[in-house]
């Protein structure tokens, strides 16, 4: 440090007394030592102050750049204030204007949609394949909303007709874009000056009418309305006249005499135009027997007994169920009329069972308006599906409530083994609280639980958030997240190689600001856990759990009794072929035992749980065993019959080799119908 010194001042001295000769110290960072040497003698003086020199001159420099730019940024402000040379612009924006030009227009566009009312499914805008989109008009600022509607009308229905029906089978109105009412008496000057937008978005809304829902016009539905589906009768339904069990007795033996009853229909959502059953084509695994079962004795069938139908899903079935516990009415459908279904359970008071009848393709709406009611939990309940013939004997119900979760979480879930609710403005506090009930239905009355939902999700549910330890939130966040995105976390942890960008892409993906080391990286894991699997769904979690209070700790007083039931419901290859109970006798019926394990062994662990949803209804276990009874058939009509309800395999006998077996068998699980319940 002292030599350090001795050198500056040494440099300062020398560099003032050349300054003297006119020599600065620009001059002499370009010296060299020898040049140097004439005033300084010594070798190290030099060097130091030729670098103090080239310091000094690289300050001057600086300092010189920086007050260049500080006089030019002075000098333009100047010039701006002083208005020289650029005048007009600088106070172009200080001269108010003229006026809003757009206001003054006669004109204004208008974005018109449609909303059409689907039963208790609600209003839900019909989209451009039916006829439906947004549509963007020219409009007279001073029309009134019955002129917009007018011109609403001829938009979706030119010539007074769409894809949903004629003009006169409907009721209209005008509604704003939050799906209010509009008066007829208001102008589109008043809604604009109301609203403050500047694109105004209004919609067509439309009710049918109630000669439309009947059934009076029929054959003009089956032309112009392909969305019409059969009855749906929700639970809280009560205009159906109640009756005396005698009155009730002596209309059910009429019943049997006569197909004349009350049809009822709603419309349908647009999605959902490919209604179960009412395809005229069918493909060739249609008949797979497929179904669950009837009690003994409890099905007949209308009509002489040379018309009988036979019991194949290629034909229509008018079947009535009854005995001491239900009475329930299904209609088939031909070609030139649709008979819906009639649920004439909610019309028995002295009936404990009810029947909730659902279609496939929008079975999870169903459900959702059926289990909103918070008696349900108090209600034995059948099911049964439209256009279907099988009779609930738990293999429905099972089968109801396995489409019901995967419907769910295709839907409103997120993760890939183990899947979170979702939260959605489409879901209230109604809604959650449904799904709970749900739940706690499937699991009660027929021990359906799905083991998709996380298990720190659930044990949340039933003992509380406290309840679910770090290890617990880890292990289900590994199989919450992709393959490749666990195989990162654990090489991290291992300390072993792993791709940087995956994991900053998955640090990102869940707002984690911070590059762990390996030591931090499992508390990181569990933070991150935590803010996924219960902060986020902290709403739906608080619903879920608030209807099974008390109702879920009978069964599971611990979290151990959790992951034990995980583990039990968890179908594997050595556990659905344990299932399996056949006693085969026969050279054949040995052979096609053994392609039926070879089979199930080839599957994945999705194709495994479609296998055990198609033999039992339910893609966990559910069940004690299945029963396989051996049956001879050949040709085209060599498919398997699947009794779901006493969980019974009737298994051809007549495969020549594997190859054919697993082609069939693949074939009618890939099927869109396979899953249908075709047999009684």
């Amino acid at each position: 440090m002292e030599e350090f010194l001795r050198h500056r001042k040494i440099s300062e001295d020398i560099i003032t007394r050349m300054k003297e000769d006119g020599i600065d110290v620009t001059v002499i960072s370009m010296m060299d030592v020898e040049q140097l040497q004439k005033y300084l003698p010594r070798y190290g003086d030099c060097l130091a102050t030729i670098a103090y020199a080239k310091q000094q001159r690289t300050l001057e420099d600086t300092a010189s750049s920086c007050s260049d730019r500080k006089r030019s940024l002075r000098d333009r402000l100047l010039e701006k204030l002083r208005a020289t040379g650029n005048r007009k612009e600088h106070f172009r924006r200080a001269v108010p204007q003229a006026g809003n030009i757009n206001a003054k227009k006669i004109l204004r566009k208008v974005e018109i949609g449609w909303l059409n009312t689907y039963g208790i499914s609600g209003q839900k805008q019909v989209r451009s394949t039916y006829g439906g989109g947004t549509r963007a008009v020219q409009v007279h600022i001073d029309a009134t909303v019955s002129d917009i509607l007018s011109t609403g009308k001829e938009l979706f229905f030119p010539s007074g007709i769409s894809k949903k029906g004629k003009v006169d089978d409907f009721d209209f109105y005008l509604a704003d874009q939050t799906g209010e009412k509009l008066s007829d008496q208001l102008t589109l000057k008043d809604i604009y000056e109301s609203t403050k937008l500047k694109t105004l978005r209004l919609y067509v809304v439309t009710t049918a009418h109630t000669r439309y829902l009947n059934g009076n016009n029929s054959k003009e539905r089956n032309n112009t309305e392909p969305d019409i589906s059969a009855q749906l009768i929700h639970p809280n339904q009560s205009d159906l006249v109640q009756k005396s069990p005698q009155v009730q007795a002596e209309d059910n033996i009429r019943a049997i005499s006569s197909v004349s009853t009350t049809e009822l229909q709603i419309p349908y959502s647009n999605q959902d135009e490919h209604i179960m059953g009412l395809e005229e084509s069918k493909t060739s695994f249609n008949n797979t027997y497929h179904g669950d079962c009837f009690e003994k004795n409890s099905i007949h069938y209308f009509g002489s007994n040379d018309n009988l139908p036979s019991i194949s899903p290629n034909h229509d079935v008018c079947d009535l169920t009854l005995d001491s516990h239900e009475f329930l009415m299904t209609a088939g459908h031909s070609q030139e009329q649709f008979q819906p279904a009639i649920d004439l359970s909610q019309a028995l008071d002295d009936i404990s069972v009810k029947t909730i009848l659902l279609h496939r393709s929008n079975l999870q709406e169903e459900m959702l308006q059926y289990f909103k009611a918070s008696d349900i939990l108090n209600t034995t309940l059948k099911f049964k599906f439209v256009n279907e013939c099988g009779h609930d004997a738990d293999g429905v119900s099972r089968d109801a409530y396995a489409a019901f979760w995967e419907s769910f979480f295709l839907r409103n879930a997120d993760g890939e083994v183990y899947r979170i609710p979702v939260l959605s403005q489409d879901y209230g506090q109604e809604e959650w609280e449904a799904v709970g009930r749900i739940l706690i239905k499937g699991y009660k009355e027929h021990k359906y639980y799905p083991i998709s939902l996380a298990p720190a999700f659930f044990i949340a549910v039933v003992h509380g958030e406290n309840s679910v330890t770090p290890q617990l939130l880890k292990d289900s966040f590994l199989l919450y997240i992709s393959q490749s995105e666990k195989d990162v976390i654990e090489a991290v942890e291992r300390g072993t190689q792993y791709d940087q960008n995956e994991l900053l892409f998955l640090l990102d993906r869940f707002q984690c600001h911070k590059i762990p080391e390996q030591s931090e990286m499992a508390s990181i894991i569990v933070q991150i856990a935590h803010k996924v699997l219960i902060q986020e769904s902290k709403y739906a979690l608080d619903a879920i759990s608030g209807v099974g209070e008390g109702v879920w700790q009978i069964d599971f007083p611990d979290t151990e009794s959790i992951l034990t039931l995980y583990g039990r419901l968890d179908p594997t290859i050595p556990k659905v072929i344990e299932l399996l109970c056949a006693s085969p006798r026969t050279k054949e019926e040995n052979a096609s035992i053994g392609f039926l394990h070879r089979f199930i062994r080839g599957r994945n662990k999705l194709q495994l749980r479609k296998l055990l949803r198609f033999l039992t209804g339910s893609d966990v276990i559910c069940v004690d065993k299945i029963d396989i009874q051996f049956i001879v058939r050949h040709g085209k009509g060599r498919l398997p019959s699947i009794h779901t309800c006493g969980t019974m395999l009737e298994l051809p006998s007549t495969y020549a080799n594997y190859p054919d077996f697993r082609s069939e068998w693949e074939s009618m699980l890939d099927s869109k119908e396979c899953m249908e319940m075709n047999i009684v």
